[in-house]
């Protein structure tokens, strides 16, 4: 009856294996097949391409808003690891897309390696990265997108890996470089990394007090000199922006049952019943994992209760369900191969849940025509092209890319109270553009202001944008035309002429 029973378990295990290998092949073929698309497949990718020019430019990430460029409120490694690839690929949408795709599979080898370390089989290894991989579209097909979440998951989590099983000077110097890394990427970090040190503290006490010390040192001392040397923007759009967001109340309680439960249920319920039982049996382990799961929720939580906050903002829930998810069969095994085979079961329950058909988000030719026809009739208007919503779509044809988007959307939205000066600066600044017809043509996507825009310019005829393939919405739809009046010719005095 064993013998059947270890078979069971290694065939159960296998198939289930084999399945998360379909997520990874599937996430894989899909962002390889993307990196080259030459258009948005995510409506913010545009700035995010203006700002790695910014740093190919030498100007600075942060600075006054203004119809000419207004920064994100994001911490700013990712733009700088985004231009060192651009000196090999060029500024396009690639350069970011071969940041986000590398970290994401560092990602998943992390998830596989961690399992590896603390004992879990080749098998569970394999599922734990392919339960990641196949959260792929519930979290919005982010994981490959020209934006900074990737690479700051990665660097959280092997920032976390590190200070767990590393000791010593040299280990600490690079845990703390990694960690730092990590916060200049998103500074929700902190959010992550928060309840592990507070682990670490029962664990470990003095590494943590080492680390930690020395990884608030590092920070607050490249926060300071980003305020100095950006005559403080860089404070206000990082810190004092983010802050004043409100809260997304209906997010509440759906992040739980909407967002998670419907699609990942059984992981969570796997890692509520995991984790008291490894504290019966390693109350060290289960204080580690549940703060690091703690971290990963938490942050994804608080992201999306925030303004603004998307479904990519769940990927860090995701990584830590789905390492949970791998560890559960390592602890399963140990109380026998029957219950093993079932959890095995449940997971491969669990992933069939999550399948999609990878190449309905792979761009298709008809795209790229839609795209390469749209840049043809941009072209041809007068002049530069005010686009406030969508960037780097100018630059392809020789325009300038006036650089807003959400940035300027998060400076509108959000109350500032004494600082509301500030937007309201930002909107006279568009609006005497507009006045003084600075642009050759104006294309308003409803969502920046666009303040006097029926005093100066009058409609033309719309266009319709490329399709966008994040979570297959049409972000990039049918938009209208604006050319300035023509001023008015003064009529010639009859009277005059004949004298």
């Amino acid at each position: 009856m064993t013998a059947l029973a270890k078979r069971l378990q290694s065939f159960l295990h296998w198939a289930c294996a084999a399945l998360a290998l379909y997520f990874t092949a599937c996430f894989i073929l899909v962002a390889l097949q993307t990196l080259n698309y030459p258009f948005h497949i995510e409506w913010m990718e545009g700035q995010v391409i203006d700002v790695i020019q910014r740093v190919r430019d030498g100007l600075p990430l942060y600075a006054k808003p203004s119809v000419e460029y207004v920064s994100y409120a994001y911490t700013p490694y990712f733009y700088y690891v985004g231009a060192f690839v651009s000196l090999f690929t060029g500024v396009d949408f690639i350069a970011g897309r071969l940041v986000s795709f590398t970290a994401a599979v560092a990602t998943g080898w992390l998830i596989y390696h961690w399992l590896r370390r603390e004992g879990s089989s080749l098998q569970a290894g394999i599922i734990g990265a392919g339960c990641y991989f196949a959260t792929y579209i519930i979290s919005g097909r982010w994981m490959d997108v020209s934006r900074v979440d990737s690479l700051f998951l990665c660097l959280s989590l092997y920032g976390i890996y590190m200070f767990y099983y590393t000791r010593g000077w040299q280990n600490i110097l690079c845990t703390v470089a990694i960690m730092t890394a990590a916060y200049f990427t998103k500074q929700t970090a902190v959010l992550i990394l928060a309840p592990c040190f507070g682990a670490m503290l029962l664990l470990d006490p003095k590494h943590c007090l080492l680390t930690g010390i020395l990884l608030s040192i590092v920070v607050v001392a490249l926060s300071l000199l980003g305020h100095v040397t950006t005559d403080g923007w860089f404070t206000f759009f990082v810190y004092e922006l983010s802050s004043g967001h409100t809260i997304q109340w209906q997010y509440l309680y759906s992040f739980w049952t909407k967002d998670l439960f419907k699609s990942i249920g059984a992981m969570m319920v796997i890692a509520a019943l995991l984790l008291p039982w490894i504290l019966l049996k390693d109350w060290r382990k289960a204080v580690w994992f549940g703060s690091m799961l703690a971290g990963l929720v938490g942050c994804s939580y608080a992201a999306r209760l925030n303004w603004g906050g998307y479904i990519n903002v769940l990927m860090p829930a995701c990584a830590g369900f789905a390492f949970i998810t791998g560890l559960s069969l390592l602890y399963a095994s140990r109380i026998n191969p029957w219950f093993s085979s079932a959890l095995a079961l449940v997971i491969s329950a669990q992933l069939a849940w999550l399948f999609y058909d990878p190449f309905r988000y792979i761009p298709n030719q008809e795209s790229v025509d839609q795209g390469n026809k749209f840049l043809e009739e941009i072209a041809k208007l007068p002049g530069d092209v005010f686009m406030p919503e969508v960037q780097f779509v100018q630059t392809r044809v020789g325009k300038k890319s006036f650089t807003m988007g959400m940035a300027a959307l998060d400076v509108f939205y959000t109350d500032m109270k004494e600082k509301n000066t500030i937007k309201q600066a930002l909107l006279e600044d568009i609006r005497q553009a507009i006045a003084s017809r600075r642009f050759g043509a104006v294309i308003p996507g409803g969502v920046v202001p666009a303040p006097g825009i029926s005093k100066q310019y009058q409609f033309s005829h719309s266009l319709r944008y490329p399709k966008e393939y994040v979570t297959v919405t049409r972000n990039f739809l049918k938009r209208d035309v604006y050319l300035p009046i023509p001023q008015a010719i003064p009529q010639a005095n009859p009277q005059v002429e004949a004298q």
